[in-house]
């Protein structure tokens, strides 16, 4: 059975943080969290939760207070709104997509298994908006990492490795990184089948 079935594919800025992506859970019980997401570049979090079999799915956006140049995450300062509800998870997730991808811009979709965490995304669905060697995705999940640069001749490079510190996400090289593993992707439908079966299943 293909993993990739039960996730939500979206269109993540950088930023986001997957705590849970599971579409087709069934059995599916009251109050069950399908899809929650966290963004502390600009304080939102996001979470889809199946109510009961009257009400359907709700679409929860949570804004987080501003405060002294940094985010509170204090639970006294995090404002609540539904945005929407249906009984089919699909219709949630249009508007959904627009709260991910909140600059709308041309990005590929991506099923992205709860854990990881988007630090850059410039996946477009056009190869236009690339210049030559551009750096244009990392991700990490705990001490996973997958990065991939764009080359004209090549097309898309794909790195993957451990970080040997975990809590290092910025600046980071190859001397912070083992398991070093590099592929190389001609079009970006391989290259997206490979990442989205690594964020199920690091190598």
């Amino acid at each position: 059975m293909d993993k990739r079935e039960y996730l939500i594919s979206l269109q993540f800025e950088q930023g986001w943080k997957i705590d849970m992506n599971s579409y087709n859970s069934f059995p599916i019980f009251d109050n069950t969290i399908v899809f929650s997401a966290n963004n502390k570049i600009i304080g939102k979090e996001l979470y889809i939760e199946f109510e009961n079999e009257e009400i359907g799915y709700i679409l929860y956006e949570i804004l987080i207070r501003r405060d002294n140049f940094k985010f509170n995450f204090n639970e006294d300062s995090r404002i609540y709104n539904t945005v929407s509800s249906d009984l089919n998870l699909d219709n949630l997730l249009k508007t959904l997509n627009k709260k991910i991808n909140y600059n709308d811009l041309n990005l590929v979709g991506l099923k992205v298994y709860g854990g990881w965490e988007i630090i850059l995304n410039r996946l477009y669905k056009s190869i236009q908006n690339y210049v030559e060697n551009e750096f244009v995705f990392l991700a990490i999940n705990n001490k996973n990492i997958i990065e991939v640069i764009f080359d004209k001749e090549i097309g898309y490079l794909a790195n993957t490795g451990k970080l040997k510190n975990k809590k290092q996400t910025d600046f980071i090289n190859f001397q912070d990184v083992e398991n070093l593993k590099s592929l190389n992707f001609s079009d970006m439908e391989s290259l997206v089948d490979f990442m989205e079966n690594y964020f199920i299943k690091p190598d």
